[in-house]
């Protein structure tokens, strides 16, 4: 979570909208930027034109510094205006020029009065998915004393990453023995984004403010096997709800290969991995969506077959065969990422045993 304290810079600031208390599993994060986007009357973003800019600049001109109560110097409102840009879609938006501290907060001032889109800008290295919008109108109602304007609120957008995960045989298991060609499992879940799947709501607390999402266009699991373990078929690929933790198998309903999900199999030979890829359609992320099923938590989750192939060299036998599988997205702002799971191993005996 990152919690940013805004304030108009051009009023005077009244200090009793205290930040709140998170949740004890929220982390701050640091390095995290945002934008924020002026909206007009009807919730919608603004293009970017020089008559708006103009606008904005005479508008800062005629206000008062916040601290000493005189008029914005030139070199103030210039650098204030300096910070309004447009974005790839023409929009304008301010640009706060810094990120998040180390505990995950961000001041953002000089924002005039009205309603304000902040957005966070999207970096897959730190988080999977961004913040959903926040709309917010300043001043704000105090409401404690609803006679009293407040000119300083604290938002806390909260963004999520992605928990990927794998275990053999059973769920929190990363240990196993088996003898060559004798089968076993694996299982591989993932969390699933707010975001996975398009959406388009009107906020509760906003008149006809809408706030909106494009969804992930990518959600591919991959699995890299040793090449001394041969895949030998996919089990089921499932939405997962009610899962409070990596060792809880929740309620499971399946997706349908071809129409929710794609598998495709490269089978290694020799010194050659098998890759498995298992890829999610549009129609599978709708079915994964946590604003569609109206819950928290939802993951995905992948079972399949394999076995230790029978041309496993004697040099091998006796020592762990590691494995990892790796999430690749492309989230709802467009940018690619990847996430690694765990490294579970399966165990082969020290002598060449053929169950057939």
């Amino acid at each position: 979570i990152q919690s940013m304290k805004e304030h108009n810079a051009g009023e005077n600031l009244i200090d009793n909208n205290k930040p709140v208390s998170t949740s004890t599993t929220a982390k701050p994060l640091a390095g995290i930027k945002f934008k924020a986007y002026p909206l007009d009357e009807s919730g919608n973003k603004i293009k970017h034109s020089d008559a708006i800019i103009q606008k904005y600049r005479t508008d800062y001109a005629s206000r008062s510094s916040a601290a000493t109560g005189e008029k914005l110097t030139s070199t103030s409102v210039n650098t204030i205006m300096s910070r309004f840009k447009k974005d790839g879609a023409g929009y304008i938006y301010y640009d706060m020029g810094v990120a998040t501290d180390t505990t995950g907060t961000l001041t953002i001032s000089s924002l005039f009065q009205g309603k304000w889109s902040i957005e966070e800008v999207a970096d897959t290295t730190k988080v999977a998915s961004t913040a959903l919008p926040t709309v917010i109108e300043l001043p704000i109602t105090n409401v404690s004393n609803q006679s009293e304007w407040l000119y300083r609120a604290h938002i806390y957008p909260k963004n999520e990453d992605i928990h990927i995960v794998k275990d053999i045989q059973h769920l929190g298991n990363n240990h196993h023995t088996a003898d060559i060609y004798e089968p076993f499992s694996w299982i591989v879940t993932t969390d699933v984004p707010d975001d996975i799947y398009k959406c388009s709501k009107t906020l509760h607390d906003s008149d006809n403010t809408k706030i909106s999402w494009a969804g992930y266009s990518q959600f591919t699991i991959i699995d890299d096997l040793d090449m001394n373990i041969k895949y030998k078929g996919t089990t089921k690929v499932c939405v997962v709800t009610g899962s409070t933790s990596d060792t809880t198998v929740g309620t499971e309903k399946n997706l349908t290969y071809g129409t929710d999900y794609t598998i495709a199999v490269t089978d290694g030979k020799g010194t050659q991995n098998s890759k498995i890829t298992w890829s999610i359609t549009e129609s599978g992320r709708q079915k994964l969506s946590p604003v569609l099923l109206k819950q928290k938590g939802v993951k995905l989750r992948i079972y399949f077959e394999s076995v230790i192939r029978n041309t496993i060299g004697e040099s091998v036998l006796g020592k762990p065969l590691k494995n990892k599988a790796k999430l690749e997205f492309t989230n709802s702002s467009g940018v690619k990422g990847t996430r690694e799971s765990d490294i579970p191993e399966v165990h082969t005996t020290g002598i060449k045993i053929y169950k057939l």
